[in-house]
């Protein structure tokens, strides 16, 4: 045996032991670093392995980039989102877990990975099945990429009777089938013989106009209302979120990249919108809301976007969303700061409003709390933001599930990041169902929010194409 195999059975006889002392399972969590590797290939790799749970997670500045499979540890819910419970259970795993190398500064060791529904009170129907109303997953294994280093990373939960001889050897396997098979390239796939479905287009027209009377009464003050395309594949192949995946990796910049597969079902897209980010001492937070598409003609663009930064619906919009999130921050934080006007953030397909935030994390508050404090922002809800979600849940035929909603990871030292599934779609074998939003205020027309959110669908209809628009 290599020394690395002697190390990992040294580290499950000190867990053994551990757990024998205290009479109950407990966690190990077991990391050595690799040459690096293509994340997409290891996660397309690990289908094979993966046992209903597949992972991908990358922030918008590809430094961090996750891919898990299988399952060590999960919480869950099918009917609310449980914050605290899941918050305790976590922490207490952690407690007694033993974590090898203990190594904080490149962000590796135990980490959940998953998302919650916009929703939980919402009737659930059969598109949304495999995904609860929360479920975070600690995968069994993972390749973590952490700015120029990776790393293979082990999540097991030990008793006194585990044979450690069986789970190297098992461990040994299977990385050396995810290794090899990941340094294979993504197949440059497209998907060309699709037929797109309308669902309730005309009916969402009408609810936007009826949205926008109920704002001119002052029954409420914005709303945002989500729309669904069907894209069928006219053959006897299915949709590969692989493909999709890193076709989304190559055209989408500077975005959330997320993947999320439960049993054959992916949600899967491409965010333009941090949540939350939390750091040893610090919360990232941002406003994005204000939209405008982008053109090919940087005059053009140009135009476009200096009429978005002075646009007053757009301005409105966006200063609501502003508000809310940093009433939070400032709730949770020392030294909040932020600019005093919105910025322009550019993607391949469209231009928003942007603001971004900052503050000093206060005692006692965590990742879990702020998700519970900010989900759903106004820029996915509206505001007021009790009143915006009940005329949601009442009045938009769409199950949202999980779109719309926190999607991310949380680590062993109070790290972690969640963004927002938007830009986004759920794979279900030969069909990919696309979601896409607007905020609507008083003076909103349904013909434009139907074009706008026509634009906010190119980026996954791209990735379906694998083209550019």
């Amino acid at each position: 045996m290599t020394i690395t195999n002697k190390s990992l059975i040294q580290c499950i006889l000190e867990g053994k032991e551990k757990s024998t002392s205290l009479q109950k399972e407990l966690l190990i969590t077991y990391s050595e670093q690799i040459k690096s590797i293509n994340p997409i290939g290891a996660f397309e790799a690990a289908k094979i392995q993966s046992n209903g749970r597949r992972f991908f997670w990358s922030n918008a500045s590809r430094d961090l980039i996750l891919v898990g499979f299988d399952k060590c540890f999960e919480l869950e819910n099918q009917s609310s989102h449980h914050f605290e419970s899941h918050e305790k259970k976590w922490d207490s795993l952690l407690n007694d877990s033993m974590i090898f190398p203990q190594n904080r500064g490149d962000l590796v060791g135990p980490m959940l990975l998953g998302g919650f529904s916009f929703d939980p009170l919402k009737l659930k129907t059969n598109l949304w099945s495999e995904f609860p109303s929360s479920r975070l997953t600690l995968p069994k294994f993972m390749v973590i990429k952490r700015k120029d280093t990776t790393w293979f990373t082990f999540n097991m939960l030990i008793s006194k009777d585990t044979d450690e001889e069986v789970v190297v050897d098992n461990y040994m396997s299977i990385k050396e089938q995810i290794l090899k098979a990941s340094l294979k390239s993504i197949d440059d796939t497209s998907f060309l013989n699709i037929e797109y479905e309308e669902i309730d287009s005309h009916k969402w027209m009408e609810t936007v106009d009826h949205a926008a009377h109920q704002i001119r009464l002052n029954e409420i003050d914005k709303v945002v209302l989500a729309r669904g395309l069907k894209v069928n594949l006219k053959s006897n192949k299915t949709f590969s979120a692989s493909s999709i995946l890193n076709n989304l990796y190559i055209q989408q910049s500077s975005t959330y990249l997320f993947a999320v597969e439960y049993e054959n079902n992916c949600f899967i897209g491409s965010s333009p919108e941090r949540l939350i980010e939390s750091r040893e001492d610090v919360f990232v937070s941002e406003a994005l809301a204000g939209t405008t598409k982008r053109s090919l003609n940087k005059v053009e663009d140009m135009r476009l976007g200096n009429e978005l930064l002075k646009d007053e619906k757009n301005l409105y919009e966006h200063k609501v969303v502003v508000d809310t999130i940093k009433k939070v921050m400032e709730e949770t934080c020392y030294k909040v700061k932020m600019p005093k006007e919105p910025m322009l953030y550019k993607n391949q397909h469209i231009q928003h409003l942007y603001t971004p935030m900052e503050g000093y994390k206060r005692s006692g508050i965590s990742l879990l709390k702020m998700i519970k404090m900010l989900h759903p922002t106004p820029a996915m809800n509206g505001y007021p933001p009790q009143k915006a979600l009940r005329f949601i849940r009442e009045k938009e035929s769409l199950d949202r599930g999980w779109y719309a909603s926190p999607i991310g990871w949380i680590g062993p030292y109070g790290t972690g990041e969640f963004a927002v599934g938007i830009r986004c779609g759920l794979i279900k074998d030969n069909e990919v169902f696309l979601f896409s939003g607007c905020g609507v205020v008083g003076d909103s027309k349904s013909e434009l929010e139907y074009e706008e959110t026509k634009t906010k669908f190119l980026p996954m209809i791209s990735a379906i194409l694998n083209n550019t628009l």
